[in-house]
């Protein structure tokens, strides 16, 4: 972090000020061509960046280079974007394009290959890293419980930082609405039923998963014939985990 917050402050002093100012003095770019360019390859950059670290490829150089040319593009867009979205602009304005910050991990599992993105507009608890590690373990987990009988016979345990909010009238046999929130890493907020929920809430490690779904359909009469399902998706957002 240190090293990111120094060369931000390098490419801010030594190049982007400077730069901006030449940029803004030059009318003969054209700004739309100038952002098609720049927004793209900010981008890029930022993905590249994000490929080498997460092969522990990253260097002090490295990423000083890295920040260098990311000062070099924002120079040139940061003005042309300002002045497209000037009032003062008697030119249409065309839509400008924009980049987000996000993070990108890849695994070599020699299985099918499998691209999994999330847009997550939710507010997140940082560090990120244990919990998306956390996240490949227990796709490696699923991967070899695929079949009902494997997961049947398989014991979790909630996650110690998972609650239980509900609403619904008072005295109701069923609330009107039962979600399963995280605590840490991304925060997932999951919706459930009174099935889920209980056998969700009878994962202590004890059981294995086969012998809740017994218990559970004893109590309530009937389960969801989905309730598997949804003990694997419980599984891979984190509510439930598999044993160490």
């Amino acid at each position: 972090m240190g090293l990111v917050g120094r060369d931000d402050a390098l490419r801010s002093q030594v190049l982007q000020h400077p730069l901006v100012c030449v940029i803004r003095r030059a009318d003969r770019f054209d700004r739309r061509r100038l952002l098609l360019v720049t927004q793209p390859l900010a981008a890029t950059l930022s993905g590249v960046l994000a490929l080498v670290t997460a092969f522990d490829l990253a260097t002090a150089p490295l990423v000083i280079s890295f920040g260098l040319a990311q000062g070099v593009v924002t120079a040139f867009s940061t003005p042309a974007a300002t002045r497209l979205s000037s009032p003062r602009s008697s030119r249409v304005r065309p839509p400008i394009l924009t980049s987000g910050f996000g993070i990108v991990s890849v695994r070599r599992t020699g299985e099918v290959r499998r691209v999994t993105a999330l847009d997550w507009p939710h507010p997140v608890q940082q560090p990120l890293g244990p919990h998306i590690d956390a996240w490949f373990a227990r796709q490696r987990w699923l991967a070899a419980h695929r079949d009902g009988e494997a997961l049947q016979g398989a014991v979790l345990v909630l996650a110690a930082d998972v609650v239980q909010e509900q609403l619904g009238a008072p005295g109701a046999e069923d609330p009107a609405h039962l979600v399963l929130r995280q605590q840490v890493g991304l925060r997932r907020v999951v919706e459930a039923d009174t099935a889920t929920a209980a056998l969700t809430g009878a994962c202590d490690g004890r059981l294995p998963v086969g012998t809740l779904v017994a218990a559970v359909r004893e109590v309530l009469g009937e389960v969801p014939d989905g309730l598997l399902d949804e003990v694997r998706h419980l599984v891979e957002v984190g509510v439930l985990d598999p044993p160490v």
